[in-house]
């Protein structure tokens, strides 16, 4: 198998600088200044996720249960990035 890089960057339109994200089951988290730091992000996600006992439903054999819970200090940095978001929902094909 092949390992994917779930970090990528682009261009803001409006400033000219490049922002970094990373994509998760969830959406995508960001922008953040440098891929260190959305590396970071992403590290701090599966930890956040794995300390809850959150795996996505990958090993729940269909009785998962869903709760919320507060995403704390750990994920502060890290916001989905409503342009993204919007655009994937108003996309046609």
């Amino acid at each position: 198998m092949f390992e994917i890089d779930r970090t990528f960057s682009q261009r803001n339109a409006e400033t000219g600088l490049m922002e970094w994200f990373f994509n998760a089951r969830e959406g995508v988290y960001g922008p953040f200044s440098s891929k260190e730091r959305s590396s970071k992000a992403l590290e701090d996600f599966i930890k956040f996720n794995h300390k809850n006992f959150d795996d996505g439903g990958r090993g729940s054999n269909g009785n998962a249960k869903l709760s919320l819970v507060s995403i704390g200090n750990a994920m502060n940095a890290i916001k989905l990035d409503d342009i993204k978001r919007k655009r994937g929902l108003s996309s046609s094909f």
